[in-house]
Protein backbone atom coordinates (compact mmCIF):
# COMPACT_ATOMS: atom_id res chain seq x y z
CA UNK A 1 0.00 0.00 0.00
CA UNK A 2 1.21 3.94 -0.56
CA UNK A 3 -0.43 6.77 0.53
CA UNK A 4 -0.36 9.94 -1.55
CA UNK A 5 -0.86 13.04 0.84
CA UNK A 6 -2.72 16.13 -1.28
CA UNK A 7 -3.65 17.89 1.86
CA UNK A 8 -0.38 17.61 3.72
CA UNK A 9 -2.74 16.59 6.96
CA UNK A 10 -1.63 12.88 6.81
CA UNK A 11 -4.05 9.93 7.59
CA UNK A 12 -7.31 10.59 9.19
CA UNK A 13 -11.45 9.86 9.37
CA UNK A 14 -12.44 9.81 6.03
CA UNK A 15 -15.25 8.68 3.21
CA UNK A 16 -13.49 6.50 0.61
CA UNK A 17 -14.13 6.07 -3.02
CA UNK A 18 -13.56 2.98 -3.91
CA UNK A 19 -12.15 1.89 -8.07
CA UNK A 20 -9.10 1.72 -10.64
CA UNK A 21 -10.46 5.23 -11.87
CA UNK A 22 -9.21 4.19 -15.32
CA UNK A 23 -10.05 7.34 -17.45
CA UNK A 24 -11.43 9.45 -14.85
CA UNK A 25 -14.90 9.49 -16.79
CA UNK A 26 -18.00 11.21 -16.13
CA UNK A 27 -18.65 8.01 -14.19
CA UNK A 28 -15.95 8.45 -11.54
CA UNK A 29 -17.09 12.42 -11.86
CA UNK A 30 -20.25 11.21 -10.51
CA UNK A 31 -18.61 9.41 -7.44
CA UNK A 32 -16.36 12.13 -6.51
CA UNK A 33 -19.06 14.25 -6.49
CA UNK A 34 -21.37 11.93 -4.27
CA UNK A 35 -18.82 11.73 -1.78
CA UNK A 36 -17.68 15.67 -2.10
CA UNK A 37 -21.08 16.01 -0.71
CA UNK A 38 -21.56 13.60 2.03
CA UNK A 39 -18.35 14.88 3.35
CA UNK A 40 -19.96 17.86 3.56
CA UNK A 41 -22.48 16.70 5.32
CA UNK A 42 -19.96 14.95 8.18
CA UNK A 43 -16.89 16.60 8.18
CA UNK A 44 -15.14 13.38 7.18
CA UNK A 45 -11.39 14.16 4.77
CA UNK A 46 -11.81 12.28 1.25
CA UNK A 47 -10.43 9.81 0.05
CA UNK A 48 -9.79 7.57 -2.92
CA UNK A 49 -8.89 3.96 -2.75
CA UNK A 50 -7.21 2.98 -5.70
CA UNK A 51 -6.49 -0.46 -6.61
CA UNK A 52 -4.15 -1.19 -9.53
CA UNK A 53 -4.01 -3.95 -11.72
CA UNK A 54 -0.24 -5.40 -12.66
CA UNK A 55 -0.93 -5.92 -16.25
CA UNK A 56 -3.37 -4.70 -19.08
CA UNK A 57 -4.23 -1.72 -20.70
CA UNK A 58 -4.64 1.64 -20.01
CA UNK A 59 -6.56 4.73 -20.67
CA UNK A 60 -4.47 6.93 -18.52
CA UNK A 61 -1.09 6.02 -16.79
CA UNK A 62 -1.17 6.11 -13.18
CA UNK A 63 0.44 9.48 -12.37
CA UNK A 64 -2.48 11.63 -14.51
CA UNK A 65 -5.27 9.55 -13.20
CA UNK A 66 -3.67 10.59 -9.52
CA UNK A 67 -3.55 14.07 -10.39
CA UNK A 68 -6.92 14.25 -11.67
CA UNK A 69 -8.09 12.70 -8.43
CA UNK A 70 -6.69 15.03 -6.67
CA UNK A 71 -8.71 17.88 -8.83
CA UNK A 72 -11.80 16.20 -8.43
CA UNK A 73 -11.64 16.84 -4.35
CA UNK A 74 -9.49 13.99 -2.69
CA UNK A 75 -7.57 14.84 0.05
CA UNK A 76 -5.63 11.53 0.25
CA UNK A 77 -5.13 8.44 -1.50
CA UNK A 78 -4.33 5.11 -0.45
CA UNK A 79 -2.88 3.14 -3.64
CA UNK A 80 -3.02 -0.90 -3.79
CA UNK A 81 -1.63 -3.45 -6.70
CA UNK A 82 -4.09 -5.77 -6.81
CA UNK A 83 -1.89 -8.52 -6.23
CA UNK A 84 -1.59 -7.02 -2.49
CA UNK A 85 -5.72 -7.44 -1.69
CA UNK A 86 -7.20 -9.96 -3.93
CA UNK A 87 -6.60 -12.73 -1.70
CA UNK A 88 -8.13 -11.36 1.13
CA UNK A 89 -11.82 -11.88 1.86
CA UNK A 90 -14.91 -9.56 1.87
CA UNK A 91 -14.60 -9.28 5.55
CA UNK A 92 -10.68 -8.37 5.81
CA UNK A 93 -10.79 -6.29 3.32
CA UNK A 94 -13.41 -4.10 4.88
CA UNK A 95 -11.53 -4.21 8.05
CA UNK A 96 -8.23 -2.77 6.43
CA UNK A 97 -10.20 0.01 5.10
CA UNK A 98 -11.63 0.62 8.76
CA UNK A 99 -8.46 -0.07 10.84
CA UNK A 100 -5.32 0.89 8.42
CA UNK A 101 -6.91 3.70 6.39
CA UNK A 102 -9.36 5.24 9.30
CA UNK A 103 -12.40 4.48 6.54
CA UNK A 104 -16.08 5.47 8.29
CA UNK A 105 -17.91 5.43 5.28
CA UNK A 106 -17.75 5.04 1.20
CA UNK A 107 -19.13 5.32 -2.25
CA UNK A 108 -18.37 2.99 -5.05
CA UNK A 109 -20.02 2.54 -8.38
CA UNK A 110 -22.92 0.18 -9.17
CA UNK A 111 -20.28 -2.43 -10.67
CA UNK A 112 -17.94 -2.34 -7.80
CA UNK A 113 -16.45 -5.96 -6.86
CA UNK A 114 -13.80 -6.50 -4.37
CA UNK A 115 -12.77 -9.44 -2.13
CA UNK A 116 -11.47 -12.79 -2.72
CA UNK A 117 -12.66 -14.03 -6.29
CA UNK A 118 -14.70 -10.50 -6.82
CA UNK A 119 -17.01 -11.87 -4.52
CA UNK A 120 -17.68 -8.59 -2.64
CA UNK A 121 -20.63 -6.42 -4.19
CA UNK A 122 -21.87 -2.87 -3.27
CA UNK A 123 -24.46 -4.25 -1.31
CA UNK A 124 -22.23 -6.26 1.07
CA UNK A 125 -20.02 -3.42 1.37
CA UNK A 126 -22.50 -1.41 2.85
CA UNK A 127 -23.65 -3.85 5.36
CA UNK A 128 -19.63 -3.68 6.60
CA UNK A 129 -19.20 -0.11 6.23
CA UNK A 130 -21.60 2.29 5.33
CA UNK A 131 -21.43 2.91 1.62
CA UNK A 132 -23.71 5.14 -1.16
CA UNK A 133 -23.53 3.14 -4.06
CA UNK A 134 -24.10 5.67 -7.53
CA UNK A 135 -26.14 4.23 -10.44
CA UNK A 136 -24.72 4.34 -13.81
CA UNK A 137 -24.08 7.63 -15.47
CA UNK A 138 -25.75 7.60 -18.92
CA UNK A 139 -24.65 9.43 -21.90
CA UNK A 140 -27.15 9.41 -25.05
CA UNK A 141 -28.96 6.01 -23.20
CA UNK A 142 -25.34 4.26 -22.97
CA UNK A 143 -23.78 3.72 -19.72
CA UNK A 144 -20.03 5.32 -19.21
CA UNK A 145 -17.44 2.67 -18.75
CA UNK A 146 -14.03 2.39 -18.84
CA UNK A 147 -13.94 -0.75 -21.08
CA UNK A 148 -16.58 0.99 -23.58
CA UNK A 149 -14.04 4.13 -23.77
CA UNK A 150 -11.49 1.70 -24.52
CA UNK A 151 -13.48 -0.16 -27.33
CA UNK A 152 -14.42 3.44 -28.91
CA UNK A 153 -10.70 4.86 -28.82
CA UNK A 154 -9.68 1.08 -30.26
CA UNK A 155 -12.29 1.50 -32.97
CA UNK A 156 -11.03 5.41 -33.84
CA UNK A 157 -14.19 6.63 -32.48
CA UNK A 158 -12.76 9.40 -30.18
CA UNK A 159 -15.54 11.74 -30.45
CA UNK A 160 -17.85 9.13 -29.26
CA UNK A 161 -14.86 8.54 -26.57
CA UNK A 162 -14.79 11.76 -25.51
CA UNK A 163 -19.11 12.39 -24.75
CA UNK A 164 -18.14 9.41 -22.27
CA UNK A 165 -15.05 11.00 -21.07
CA UNK A 166 -16.32 14.26 -20.68
CA UNK A 167 -13.50 15.49 -22.79
CA UNK A 168 -10.84 14.58 -25.55
CA UNK A 169 -9.17 11.47 -25.19
CA UNK A 170 -5.37 12.06 -25.18
CA UNK A 171 -2.08 10.41 -24.60
CA UNK A 172 0.89 11.67 -23.53
CA UNK A 173 4.54 11.13 -23.63
CA UNK A 174 8.13 12.64 -24.57
CA UNK A 175 9.20 13.79 -28.41
CA UNK A 176 11.91 11.23 -29.14
CA UNK A 177 13.86 11.50 -32.81
CA UNK A 178 12.95 9.24 -35.41
CA UNK A 179 13.93 9.03 -38.92
CA UNK A 180 13.38 12.89 -39.40
CA UNK A 181 11.31 11.67 -42.56
CA UNK A 182 8.28 14.03 -42.09
CA UNK A 183 10.65 16.48 -42.53
CA UNK A 184 11.97 16.16 -45.64
CA UNK A 185 8.07 16.07 -47.13
CA UNK A 186 7.80 19.56 -45.18
CA UNK A 187 6.06 18.49 -42.48
CA UNK A 188 8.03 17.81 -39.50
CA UNK A 189 6.33 15.62 -36.85
CA UNK A 190 7.08 15.03 -33.13
CA UNK A 191 7.43 11.07 -32.34
CA UNK A 192 5.91 10.36 -29.31
CA UNK A 193 6.78 7.91 -26.94
CA UNK A 194 4.28 6.48 -24.69
CA UNK A 195 4.16 4.28 -21.89
CA UNK A 196 3.37 0.33 -22.24
CA UNK A 197 -0.19 -0.58 -22.22
CA UNK A 198 -1.39 2.96 -23.20
CA UNK A 199 -4.57 2.04 -25.18
CA UNK A 200 -3.65 3.75 -29.37
CA UNK A 201 -6.75 4.66 -31.08
CA UNK A 202 -7.24 2.45 -34.39
CA UNK A 203 -4.97 3.18 -37.17
CA UNK A 204 -5.72 6.41 -39.32
CA UNK A 205 -5.30 10.09 -39.22
CA UNK A 206 -7.05 12.46 -36.76
CA UNK A 207 -7.35 15.83 -36.36
CA UNK A 208 -5.62 16.75 -32.64
CA UNK A 209 -4.66 19.21 -30.55
CA UNK A 210 -1.16 19.02 -28.86
CA UNK A 211 -0.24 20.95 -25.44
CA UNK A 212 3.17 21.47 -25.61
CA UNK A 213 5.24 24.22 -22.86
CA UNK A 214 1.85 25.29 -21.60
CA UNK A 215 0.14 26.16 -25.07
CA UNK A 216 -2.26 24.21 -27.19
CA UNK A 217 -1.50 24.05 -31.11
CA UNK A 218 -3.90 22.20 -33.39
CA UNK A 219 -2.35 19.38 -35.04
CA UNK A 220 -2.54 16.36 -37.76
CA UNK A 221 -1.27 13.01 -36.11
CA UNK A 222 -0.60 9.74 -37.91
CA UNK A 223 -1.62 6.76 -35.74
CA UNK A 224 0.51 3.59 -37.67
CA UNK A 225 3.44 2.13 -39.37
CA UNK A 226 3.82 4.81 -41.93
CA UNK A 227 3.88 2.10 -45.20
CA UNK A 228 4.24 4.45 -47.77
CA UNK A 229 7.88 4.97 -46.10
CA UNK A 230 8.24 1.43 -45.40
CA UNK A 231 7.52 2.04 -41.36
CA UNK A 232 7.13 -1.25 -39.26
CA UNK A 233 6.68 0.22 -36.08
CA UNK A 234 3.22 1.31 -34.46
CA UNK A 235 3.65 4.97 -33.31
CA UNK A 236 1.97 8.43 -33.02
CA UNK A 237 3.60 11.40 -34.91
CA UNK A 238 2.29 14.84 -35.01
CA UNK A 239 2.57 17.70 -37.37
CA UNK A 240 1.78 20.71 -35.17
CA UNK A 241 0.52 23.54 -37.13
CA UNK A 242 1.99 26.80 -37.24
CA UNK A 243 4.65 25.63 -34.32
CA UNK A 244 8.45 26.44 -34.64
CA UNK A 245 11.38 25.66 -32.46
CA UNK A 246 12.32 21.99 -31.14
CA UNK A 247 10.49 19.68 -29.93
CA UNK A 248 12.59 16.79 -28.73
CA UNK A 249 12.56 15.75 -25.33
CA UNK A 250 9.57 17.83 -24.63
CA UNK A 251 6.82 16.28 -22.50
CA UNK A 252 3.57 16.30 -24.60
CA UNK A 253 -0.13 15.96 -24.99
CA UNK A 254 -1.88 14.58 -27.55
CA UNK A 255 -5.48 15.27 -27.69
CA UNK A 256 -7.54 13.60 -30.56
CA UNK A 257 -10.56 15.49 -31.77
CA UNK A 258 -11.52 13.41 -34.89
CA UNK A 259 -10.37 10.75 -37.28
CA UNK A 260 -10.13 12.14 -40.85
CA UNK A 261 -9.10 9.13 -42.87
CA UNK A 262 -7.56 5.54 -43.02
CA UNK A 263 -3.68 4.92 -42.86
CA UNK A 264 -2.98 4.42 -46.50
CA UNK A 265 -0.36 3.34 -48.48
CA UNK A 266 0.95 5.30 -51.82
CA UNK A 267 2.09 4.74 -54.70
CA UNK A 268 4.98 7.72 -54.14
CA UNK A 269 6.11 10.24 -52.07
CA UNK A 270 4.82 13.03 -53.89
CA UNK A 271 1.23 11.55 -53.38
CA UNK A 272 1.29 11.51 -49.48
CA UNK A 273 3.05 14.33 -49.25
CA UNK A 274 -0.40 16.10 -51.46
CA UNK A 275 -2.43 13.96 -49.04
CA UNK A 276 -0.50 15.23 -45.81
CA UNK A 277 -0.93 18.89 -47.27
CA UNK A 278 -5.15 17.90 -47.94
CA UNK A 279 -5.35 16.75 -44.00
CA UNK A 280 -3.57 20.21 -42.74
CA UNK A 281 -6.01 21.85 -44.26
CA UNK A 282 -9.17 20.28 -42.75
CA UNK A 283 -7.43 19.95 -39.80
CA UNK A 284 -7.57 23.62 -39.74
CA UNK A 285 -10.82 23.92 -41.27
CA UNK A 286 -11.88 21.80 -37.74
Amino acid sequence: MKFCDFSGTGPRPCRAVLGTFDGMHKGHAALFAKAAERCREDGLALCAVVIERETGERLMPLERRLELIRLAGADFVYLFMLGEIKALSCSDFADKLKDEMLVRACVCGYNFRFGKDRAGSGDLLNRLLPTDIVPAVQTEGEAVSSTKIKELVAMGNTERAAALLGRGYSIGGVVKHGRGLGADFGFPTANLTFSPGTVLPAKGVYVTEVWVDGRRFRAVTNVGTRPTVGGTQFRAESFLLDYTGDLYEKPIEVIFLTRLRDEMKFDSTEALTAQIGQDVEKARAY
